[in-house]
């Protein structure tokens, strides 16, 4: 088996089992692992990964039906969620979504006995991933992550400036992940002793603190914080010389190119997304065409083509078909396509639906179906009004009833009553917001 393989797993899983999917995906990046999701509708990339996960859960088998691959190979793990139990099965795991911290124990030794034992080029100490999910999990990492609404307040130049604490109304960036940085780097004091210089033996701790830092950026970016362009290319320097020693891991090379994405580095990211570690995984995917558009000076053809062409290679990934209407709006405004624009937001909502049915989407997906709605709205207006009211109904219907009755962030906090009720009446109140603003353009 070539070595790159032993760092990516295919996780088959359904969509609405949003946080196991979104916790495993998450904190096996940090362990250098490329997860890529698996649903009923995914197209498979080329690539045979080393280990398949599989989420049992009331959902995935409903989806799947009787087509649930089950056999004692060691290259399978099954995760079980609502009472599933699968005693023939070699290698399991019970979820609790209560027991984070327990669950990604289990992870690590599991991955350290069966995924990596091959993985000679990239030496995973165990004990330190042991030791570093509390440091991940009491710094709510994932969920950060995952609600990048920040607290930060700014100087002069715009920079982000770390809080000297939490403070009651938000989530905030600057405080989870510069407290996370520092804590990694204490950790990594432990184990790298003292050798500030990157090798084979010690480069896993700075990859780690690698990945915590573009993450924070990545955030940074979003919110429209200005970035250290000094450190920036630091950090740059920094993953070149990881990479030199784990020249055939996925994640290494995905986070390299975001890190540029963020140094505004178009050009650089767009080869860099073209690599061949990395040109099949779903980010790679996703921001090529991302940088494209800034690239080809909005050709139409050339990105009408690779929109097409991604497309057929991720069918059910609904933020690229939202990417792809944005791109459309800021690159085309003269070049009339209204019906594959049209196309476009029909897609991303067919492959959203189920999670709106099942009360599951996340803020930005709350906000993307509401878009998806006006821009939809427009352009029946123009041929019927009848229909175009519908997509104006659902709008107000979208604001009154689905960010109350979202499960979302329920299930991401699950673990955290105080942080729930700290955090969820905020996220709900910008929500709305926003989610007003375009109601208020019809």
């Amino acid at each position: 088996m070539d070595i790159a393989d032993n760092h990516r797993v295919n996780l088959y899983c359904s969509l609405l089992d949003v946080k196991p999917r979104i916790l495993l995906t998450h904190f096996l990046k940090y362990m250098g692992i490329y997860v890529e999701e698996i649903t009923k509708y995914t197209n498979y990339t080329p690539f045979q990964n080393a280990l398949n996960i599989y989420l049992i859960s009331d959902h995935y088998v409903n989806e799947v039906g009787n087509q649930l691959d089950l056999n004692n190979s060691d290259e399978k793990l099954y995760i079980l969620l609502d009472g599933y139990t699968l005693p023939q099965a070699k290698n399991t795991i019970i979820y609790d979504s209560i027991q984070d911290e327990k669950f990604l124990k289990e992870i690590v030794v599991f991955i350290a006995y069966h995924l990596l034992q091959q993985a000679s080029n990239l030496n995973i100490d165990f004990s330190f991933m042991l030791d570093f999910i509390p440091i991940y999990l009491q710094n709510k990492i994932y969920q950060t992550y995952h609600f990048n609404y920040s607290n930060i307040t700014y100087n002069s130049n715009g920079k982000g400036l770390l809080t000297t604490q939490l403070k009651n109304t938000d989530i905030d960036i600057a405080y989870h992940y510069v407290n996370f940085e520092n804590q990694i780097k204490k950790l990594n004091e432990a184990y790298i002793d003292r050798n500030s210089e990157i090798n084979l033996k010690n480069v896993f701790y700075f990859y780690i603190e690698i990945c915590a830092k573009i993450e924070k950026n990545v955030l940074y970016k979003q919110n429209n914080i200005c970035l250290d362009e000094k450190e920036l290319q630091q950090d740059i320097k920094k993953i070149t010389s990881v990479l030199t020693f784990i020249l055939n891991n996925s994640i290494a090379h995905i986070l390299f190119a975001e890190l540029n994405l963020c140094a505004n580095n178009t050009k650089v990211t767009y080869n860099q997304y073209l690599d061949i570690h990395i040109q099949n995984t779903i980010p790679a995917l996703y921001n090529t065409l991302v940088a494209q558009a800034d690239i080809v000076n909005a050709n139409p053809t050339q990105l009408l083509a690779s929109i097409n062409s991604l497309t057929k290679q991720m069918p059910d990934y609904f933020p690229f078909y939202f990417e792809a209407t944005k791109i459309f709006f800021r690159k085309m405004q003269h070049y009339q396509l209204p019906e594959t624009l049209m196309e476009m937001y029909q897609k991303f909502l067919k492959t959203i639906w189920q999670k709106k049915e099942e009360h599951l989407l996340s803020p930005d997906e709350l906000i993307y179906v509401a878009i998806a709605y006006y821009h939809t709205y427009l352009y029946c207006y123009q041929y019927d009004p009848s229909i175009a009211t519908e997509y104006q109904t659902a709008l107000i219907n979208l604001i009154k009833n689905e960010i109350s009755n979202t499960t979302y962030f329920d299930l991401i906090w699950n673990h955290n009553e105080e942080d729930r009720k700290l955090y969820f009446p905020l996220i709900k109140e910008r929500t709305e917001k926003k989610l007003k603003l375009i109601l208020n353009r019809f």
